[in-house]
């Protein structure tokens, strides 16, 4: 799973969560305190008072914004599980385009923290589709494009990053210049190249060590095929030898060790590889964004 930071893209939602007032003085006192809460850091606190005014808040757009507020703390204390729970319970129904935009904005980031890359994509397929204000969807287009690389969908991924582009207020100048960047991450030559977890797994199934050479660990894919084969070599000793128990049981112990072992390490080590070619990658495109600030 590929994690960009998170204080950034707490950063991206809070960006695009502004304080909203609410209705009842109760409510209003409660908010008050978790905000200062808030502020000073407290972020667990905080959330136990956001959740105090939802159960005091009436309307239903009230509820929304305080739960959205209750996330935001848990994304501080990286408690995503907790952030997804309490944007789960909004109700969409009869929301403004904005508050929905928030909400299904929000989970999509948190879902892209936890590395639930498909359900990120659906929320925001979901904005596109049921979003009316198109400056509201144009907002999604980098995060799309992050959750599109990490899904290997790169030639939607780089559509997204272009509208990206598109929408900056920079010079023509600067602008042809990113295109040309963007146009050279995404070259054919330059994408990661997918290793399949189950195409590594069978091949050490059938061929012990070519799971790893095939997820690029070739002193690795080494070291597993020749303890197999000193297990087995062990083993044919011991037979050679009349040994048969104590060959056996050594033998076919180290083999089977290092046989099932390496199964599972193929498969390990090919998502490893996908995971860190993938984390390369998109650093390079955050790296791209960083240099227009």
């Amino acid at each position: 799973m590929i994690h960009i930071k998170k204080s950034t893209t707490v950063f991206w939602l809070i960006c695009i969560f502004p304080f909203v007032s609410f209705s009842t003085n109760e409510t209003s006192k409660y908010a008050s305190q978790a905000e200062a809460l808030e502020k000073n850091s407290n972020y667990a606190r905080a959330a136990l008072l956001y959740e105090r005014c939802v159960y005091l808040s009436e309307l239903n757009t009230e509820k929304a914004n305080f739960l959205l507020k209750k996330a935001e703390c848990y994304w501080a204390i990286d408690e995503l599980s907790q952030a997804k729970i309490a944007l789960q319970r909004i109700n969409t129904i009869n929301l403004s385009d904005s508050l929905l935009f928030k909400t299904q904005y929000a989970l999509a980031a948190t879902y892209y923290m936890q590395g639930n890359y498909q359900s990120a994509n659906s929320e925001l397929i979901q904005i596109k589709a049921f979003i009316q204000d198109s400056s509201l969807v144009q907002k999604i287009t980098f995060l799309s494009g992050l959750t599109l690389v990490n899904l290997h969908e790169y030639k939607a991924a780089e559509l997204q990053f272009e509208l990206w582009a598109n929408q900056l207020s920079i010079s023509k100048s600067v602008k042809s210049e990113l295109f040309e960047e963007l146009k050279t991450i995404f070259d054919k030559k330059n994408l990661p190249k997918f290793k399949d977890p189950e195409k590594a797994k069978l091949l050490s199934m059938y061929l012990p060590g070519t799971g790893q050479f095939y997820a690029g660990y070739f002193w690795e894919g080494a070291a597993n095929l020749s303890f197999q084969l000193a297990g087995l070599a062990i083993l044919g000793y011991g037979i050679y030898s009349t040994y048969y128990i104590t060959g056996g049981i050594v033998g076919l112990g180290i083999f089977q060790r290092f046989y099932k072992g390496g199964v599972k390490r193929s498969q390990f080590l090919a998502e490893k590889r996908n995971f860190e070619d993938t984390k390369q990658f998109v650093s390079q495109i955050q790296l791209l964004q960083n240099s227009l600030k």
